[in-house]
C-alpha cells in the first residue's frame, strides 16, 4: 500500500494460481472434466482510499478474476468467464465501539446462457450486489461483526431449452 498523502491511499494486490490436488469423490461426477481437480484461478486488483474526515473511509477498488485459465473456466468444466469486478464502498466509525459499512460491487456476467445446467447451483450467478454491516468492538480487544449482503435476481436461460422450461434435465 502506498500512501502518497496522509487521507489517500493506494493500493495492488495479486494471486497466482493455485493447484490443487485431486479430489477423489468427485473425479467421476461433478469435477470428471479436471480428473477431480478445481485450480482457484490467478487474480489481480487496484484500489483507492479516501479519508475525507477522521471518522470515514471511501473506498474504490477493480478486480480481475482469471477463471478461463482453469478448469472451471473451460468448456469441458463449468465455463466461468473471467470476471471483472468494480466495487465502491464506505465506513464510518460511530464513536469508539461501532464501525458501519455499506458497499457495492458490479462485475460481468459470470457464465452464459450455453453453461447454465452445469451452474444451477453455483454461488456465481449474479453480477450485481449491494451489502451492509457493522462491526462492534468488545472489551479484552475482541470484535463482533455482522454482514448482509443482496443479490439482484438473475434468471439465466439455456437456449437449448423451450422457453418456460427448467433448467434441469427431466426425470426419465
Amino acid at each position: 500500500m502506498w500512501l502518497p498523502v496522509p487521507d489517500f491511499s493506494v493500493g495492488v494486490s495479486y494471486a497466482t494460481r493455485i493447484n490443487m490436488g485431486r479430489l477423489a469423490s468427485y473425479d467421476r461426477d461433478l469435477l470428471a472434466a479436471g480428473g477431480g481437480r478445481i485450480d482457484v484461478p490467478a487474480q489481480y486488483g487496484a484500489g483507492l482510499a479516501y479519508k475525507p474526515v477522521s471518522v470515514s473511509t471511501i473506498v474504490a477498488d477493480r478486480l480481475h478474476i482469471q477463471h478461463t485459465d482453469t478448469i472451471i473456466g473451460s468448456s469441458r468444466g463449468f465455463g466461468w468467464n473471467d470476471q471483472n469486478i468494480a466495487r465502491i464502498g464506505v465506513a464510518c466509525d460511530l464513536g469508539t465501539q461501532w464501525t458501519v459499512r455499506a458497499g457495492h460491487n458490479h462485475g460481468n456476467s459470470s457464465f452464459g446462457s450455453a453453461v447454465v445446467a452445469q451452474n444451477v447451483l453455483s454461488a456465481l450467478g449474479n453480477a450485481k450486489a449491494a451489502s451492509a454491516g457493522f462491526t462492534y468492538r468488545l472489551s479484552g480487544g475482541s470484535e463482533l461483526s455482522v454482514n448482509y449482503e443482496y443479490s439482484s435476481t438473475r434468471r439465466p436461460s439455456d437456449p437449448a431449452r423451450a422457453p418456460g422450461s427448467t433448467c434441469l434435465p427431466a426425470p426419465r
